[in-house]
């Protein structure tokens, strides 16, 4: 058996956004909510690991290897594997796993390839094939 775990981060921009606790925006969509003991942590800025007590939870435990997917490409995600780089984690980003809208520069797509093909890739993580994933989700890495 693996022991992968699934961990669900939320961001609450404050009062005056719709990503803010009692709004819709901030809750986990219905088909993906954790299930019995996965763990939430909730955040107030684009990395998952600033003050959320994400970072302290995972060196509680030992882990070095963290599969991020997610929102939005270049803001929650960019931050999250930058920040995760610099505290040590191997970062793995699988393919299709994140997305965001289209900005004034760049389209969402042009926007998916910048940061998974150019920026991210074997600089602070690596972008990975879903068969890759699959691999280390069922043991077999």
């Amino acid at each position: 058996m693996n022991k992968i775990e699934v961990i669900y981060i939320r961001h609450d921009d404050g009062e005056d956004s719709d990503l803010t606790k009692g709004k819709e925006g901030f809750n986990i969509d219905e088909n993906i909510k954790p299930i019995m003991n996965e763990m939430i942590f909730d955040k107030t800025v684009n990395s998952a690991f600033k003050d959320s007590g994400l970072l302290d939870y995972l060196k509680n435990k030992g882990e070095n290897k963290i599969i991020l997917a997610g929102l939005q490409t270049d803001y929650c995600i960019d931050a999250t594997v930058k920040a995760g780089f610099e505290y040590g984690f191997q970062i793995l980003i699988p393919e299709y796993a994140n997305t965001t809208t289209d900005n004034p520069y760049m389209t969402g797509e042009q926007t998916y390839d910048y940061y998974n093909k150019h920026m991210w890739n074997n600089r602070y993580g690596q972008s990975i094939s879903m068969d890759a994933v699959l691999s280390i989700i069922i043991g077999k890495e």
